[in-house]
């Protein structure tokens, strides 16, 4: 028997544990949904100037748990919405115009998360910096 590697394959797909492909299948939806719109890849930028900032101004842990918790909401409601843009362009144009409010609402769904994170960043960052004593 030969021990080349063999190429990537369904039955190789089909073979692996049920973590590892819902390992790989985490990493191709990540990759997909940086690949799918700018607005995910906007939000990282924004989660990572967030995280370099709390650094700076040094959070507690607490805070730190509420920023994350926001953080996270935005980029799961941003994922959501891209599911149903994907949706909506492959199949959306066999139902009713009326169908397409799903994607305004999930696009709703992100603008309240992002308010809401900006409001919790906002409230943080606010607080420390009111603490700060002018050089």
């Amino acid at each position: 028997m030969s021990t080349r590697l063999q190429p990537h394959t369904d039955d190789a797909t089909r073979r692996r544990s049920p973590w590892r492909r819902t390992l790989v299948d985490v990493e191709r939806g990540m990759t997909q949904g940086f690949r799918g719109g700018s607005s995910l890849f906007a939000h990282c930028f924004a989660t990572g100037v967030v995280v370099v900032a709390g650094f700076v101004i040094g959070l507690e842990v607490l805070e730190w748990v509420a920023i994350v918790l926001a953080l996270t909401f935005v980029l799961t409601a941003e994922m959501f919405n891209q599911v149903l843009n994907v949706i909506w362009e492959n199949i959306g144009h066999h139902f009713p115009q009326a169908a397409r409010t799903s994607q305004r609402v999930g696009t709703a769904a992100v603008f309240i998360a992002i308010t809401g994170a900006v409001l919790t960043v906002g409230l943080i960052f606010g607080q420390h910096l009111s603490h700060v004593t002018p050089v």
